[in-house]
C-alpha cells in the first residue's frame, strides 16, 4: 500500500505536530511543502519550513516498505537542495517507518549535530497516545487488517478526531482522508458503508453546521438591528433582532449542510457568499439535491 499520499495530506493540515515526532527548541509554526529536486522524479515527501528563516529546516521520509537504498536516496536529496539554494542552517531529517521492520538501518552518513537524524515508528507512536489520538487518529486505519476491528474501532477514530482543538475546515480534511485511508485499505467498501461504519453524525451536528450557523447568526444580528431601528426606537429594535436572529441562524445552518455534504461527497464546495444570495427554500432544495436518490 503507498502511503506517501496519506502522510502528505495528514502534515498538509497540520504541520505543527511535527513536533510531535521530535523535539524543537524554536516556537515559531512551521508549513509543509512536497518539493522536487532538479527533475520531478525526484522528490521529498515533506519538508518543513519555520517562518524563521534560522531555524532548522525539517525533511520528512515516510516509508512502508523495505527498500535498501531509503538512507541513500535521502541523503542525496536532502544535500542537493542544500546546494541548490544555498542555506547554510541546520537541517534535521526524519524517517517515519510504519513498522519497525521497513527500518534497515543501513544509513551510509554519520549525521553530526548541529545536523539531526531521527527515526519514528509510527504503530509503536500511536500505541502511545491510547484513546486520546487527536488528529493522528486519522492515520489509524493503516494497521487495520480486518473489517471486524474497523467495525469496532472506527467510530471512536472518527469521534477522537472531532474532538482535537482543530478548526472545521481541518477537521473536514481530516475526516475526507480517515474515510479516504479506510478506503484504500478495504477497497471493497462504498464510501456510504464506511460512513456507516464510523457512524458520521447528522450534518447539523458537525462543527463544521454550527460554525455556519454561528456565522449566519451574527449576520441576522445585523439584519435585526436595521430592522429594529426601522421601526422604532427600543422594542422595535429587539424584535428586529429577533426575527435576523432567526432567519439568519436558519440561513446559516442550511450553509453548513450544503457546503458539508459537497465535502462529503468530494464535489466543488460552493462559495458561502454565493449561496448567501439564495433564500431558505432554494438552499433547502440545494441540500435536497444532494442527497442519494433510491
Amino acid at each position: 500500500m503507498l502511503t506517501d499520499p496519506f502522510f502528505h495530506q495528514f502534515f498538509k493540515q497540520v504541520p505543527n505536530l511535527i513536533r510531535d515526532l521530535i523535539v524543537l527548541d524554536n516556537p515559531e509554526e512551521y508549513r509543509f511543502t512536497s518539493e522536487s529536486v532538479k527533475t520531478p522524479t525526484h522528490r521529498i515527501d515533506g519538508v518543513f519550513r519555520s517562518s524563521n528563516p534560522n531555524d532548522p529546516i525539517i525533511f520528512l521520509e515516510a516509508q512502508g516498505y523495505q527498500d535498501p537504498y531509503l538512507y541513500d536516496r535521502a541523503f542525496n536529496e536532502v544535500l542537493m537542495l542544500r546546494l541548490k539554494e544555498k542555506w547554510k542552517v541546520p537541517f534535521i531529517i526524519v524517517f517515519l517507518f510504519l513498522e519497525t521492520k521497513f527500518d534497515l538501518d543501513n544509513s551510509p552518513v554519520d549525521v553530526r549535530a548541529p545536523n539531526q537524524l531521527e527515526k519514528i515508528y509510527l504503530r509503536s507512536f500511536l500505541e502511545q497516545y491510547g484513546p486520546k489520538l487527536g488528529p493522528w487518529a486519522a492515520l489509524k486505519p493503516l494497521f487495520c487488517e480486518d473489517e471486524q476491528t474497523l467495525r469496532q474501532e472506527g467510530q471512536a477514530w472518527r469521534e477522537q478526531i472531532e474532538a482535537a482543538q482543530i478548526s472545521s475546515t481541518t477537521e473536514v480534511a481530516l475526516l475526507q482522508l480517515l474515510i479516504s485511508t479506510i478506503g484504500e485499505k478495504f477497497k471493497k467498501l462504498s464510501k456510504e458503508t464506511i460512513m456507516e461504519i464510523l457512524q458520521m453524525p447528522a450534518l447539523k451536528n458537525t462543527r463544521i453546521a454550527k460554525e455556519y450557523a454561528a456565522e449566519g447568526k451574527q449576520e441576522g444580528i445585523a439584519i435585526g438591528e436595521k430592522q429594529g431601528i426601522a421601526i422604532g426606537e427600543r422594542i422595535g429594535k429587539k424584535i428586529g433582532i429577533e426575527i435576523g436572529e432567526k432567519r439568519g441562524e436558519k440561513i446559516g445552518e442550511w450553509i453548513g449542510k450544503i457546503r458539508t455534504a459537497q465535502e462529503f461527497l468530494g464535489v466543488p464546495m460552493t462559495p458561502k457568499s454565493e449561496l448567501k444570495a439564495h433564500s431558505l427554500n432554494e438552499l433547502k432544495a440545494m441540500y435536497e439535491d444532494l442527497k442519494p436518490h433510491k
